[in-house]
This record gives structure tokens, C-alpha cells and sequence, in this order.
């Protein structure tokens, strides 16, 4: 068809990763951060699904009542980029520590499409997969829970 494509940028190992950073308690993941890079992520456009069935005939929260938007969850899959075992171990540390679960709200940074957009919300923690730790590539999901 004539037109020229581009391929994604990729990730050390072959795997393509996202244009999209997310910062949270000051730990950047994404681009920008020599360590981790994201291939996937849910829930910063998602269509937000309420948590009633009932017809909301106001704005979320104009009227008190037990029909209001469910909390929304941003998961975001995360890789370990060009590192050794010791790096990937010392960088699942840290990200452990800065998306520990939390109980109050906190501000999650994502910026993407060249915008910088302040979430509300909470941590939900994060899960890894250090199959290939030896190699220096770990896996990790991180989770958000925007409340709005």
C-alpha cells in the first residue's frame, strides 16, 4: 500500500514496550527509567463500568445515594530492561517498596500521548515473575486502584 511503518521500540529481549511512564512515591516506570519498561496497560481509558445497576440521573456524587462509579483498576505489566540478576533483584525491591499496598489515598503520574494526567487513588501492590531472574529479566504487575 505504499506506506511506511514503524516498529515498536523494543524491549532488550525482542518484547515491545509502551511510549506511557507512571510514577508513584517518586519511583518512575516506563519511559524514563532505565530499569523497568511497561508492554502493557489497563485502565487509564477504559470504559468505567458502574457498581449498581440503578439509572444515574445526576453527575457522580451530585446525589447521595449507593449508586456511584465503581473504583476503577490500573494494571500495568511491567519488564526489567538490559540488566544483570543483581540489577533486576535491587530494582524489584525498590518497586515493591514504592507500590506497597496502601489504605490512604496517594497520586499515581501517568503521562502518555504527551500529556501528564494526576491519578487519585491507591496502591494495590505488585506481583513478579522471576522465571528468567537469572538472566537478568523480571516481570512484574503493578496495580492502582483510582477512586476518583
Amino acid at each position: 500500500d505504499g506506506r511506511c511503518r514503524r516498529a515498536p521500540a523494543r524491549l532488550g529481549n525482542g518484547e515491545p514496550r509502551m511510549n506511557v511512564s507512571l510514577t508513584l512515591s517518586s519511583y518512575l516506570v516506563g519511559t524514563g527509567s532505565s530499569v523497568w519498561g511497561i508492554t502493557n496497560i489497563t485502565g487509564l481509558d477504559d470504559v468505567v463500568v458502574k457498581a449498581a445497576d440503578t439509572e444515574l440521573h445526576f453527575a457522580n456524587g451530585v446525589v447521595a445515594s449507593r449508586d456511584y462509579l465503581a473504583a476503577h483498576p490500573i494494571i500495568a505489566d511491567l519488564i526489567t530492561q538490559g540488566t544483570t540478576q543483581a540489577e533486576a533483584e535491587a530494582a524489584a525491591h525498590a518497586l515493591r517498596t514504592a507500590w506497597l499496598p496502601t489504605v490512604t489515598d496517594s497520586t499515581l503520574t501517568a503521562v502518555f500521548a504527551g500529556t501528564s494526567h494526576s491519578i487519585t487513588g491507591r496502591s494495590r501492590g505488585v506481583v513478579f515473575d522471576r522465571k528468567q531472574a537469572v538472566a537478568g529479566i523480571i516481570r512484574a504487575q503493578v496495580t492502582f486502584l483510582n477512586t476518583f
